[in-house]
């Protein structure tokens, strides 16, 4: 199986910037990765609640089965 990748990215994030999420994403496709970019609007660096709850939530849908 190969791996799959979720990228998790604030837009309003001033420590690394959204764009370079945006490029990571597009590289791994272009390698025939899959890949899914997360972006959370307002956002930024650090983990929020709500960001956390949201990461969960997505987990649990790519290990269910």
């Amino acid at each position: 199986a190969s791996i799959y990748w979720i990228i998790s990215h604030g837009d309003a994030d001033t420590v690394v910037p959204y764009d370079q999420s945006v490029g990571m994403r597009d590289r791994l496709l272009s390698v025939g990765a899959r890949v899914r970019l997360y972006r959370h609007k307002g956002e930024g660096h650090h983990l929020s609640t709500v960001r956390l709850d949201r990461l969960v939530h997505i987990m649990n849908l790519v290990h269910s089965p």
